[in-house]
């Protein structure tokens, strides 16, 4: 019996699943492979073919965390990116720590656990606990502020 097999039938056992690969995490599953070629006789190999399967399915599952990982790195620029732009602008929302906080944003500093406005005020706003964002320029439009005009 391969170490596939003995692992495949002790996971079937304690999930209740039959022979399912579906319920293992990656990590798993490349354990289960890694595991399956080193208890290989050198000089009795598995088929080629299956080695070959074996070695593209890690190869896919590297792939695949790989693209996760470079996704993931996308999006916390882009978050980032994001945050930047409300440097100057007036934000309502919530502290770290769930207090209310408004004031204008003054900076932005990029976290573990994502970009966090800081304010003028001194408080620091996470960019996911804003609740409204006010740009002041749109104000001079709106009243009609023309300091061009000589009246």
């Amino acid at each position: 019996m391969s170490a596939i097999d003995s692992a495949t039938s002790s996971a079937a056992a304690t999930s209740g699943a039959s022979n399912s690969f579906g319920a293992l995490s990656s990590n798993e599953f490349l354990d289960i492979i890694f595991t399956e070629l080193t208890n290989q006789d050198p000089l009795s190999p598995n088929e080629t073919k299956d080695l070959l399967q074996q070695i593209s399915v890690i190869r896919g599952i590297e792939s695949d965390t790989a693209l996760t990982d470079t996704l993931k790195q996308l999006v916390n620029q882009n978050s980032l990116s994001q945050a930047g732009a409300l440097i100057g602008k007036f934000v309502t929302g919530r502290t770290e720590f769930g207090d209310a906080a408004e004031d204008f944003v003054l900076s932005v500093s990029a976290t573990s656990e994502g970009p966090v406005l800081n304010l003028l005020n001194g408080q620091r706003v996470p960019l996911e606990n804003l609740s409204e964002i006010i740009d002041p320029a749109a104000f001079g439009a709106v009243t009609g502020d023309d300091t061009s005009s000589g009246g």
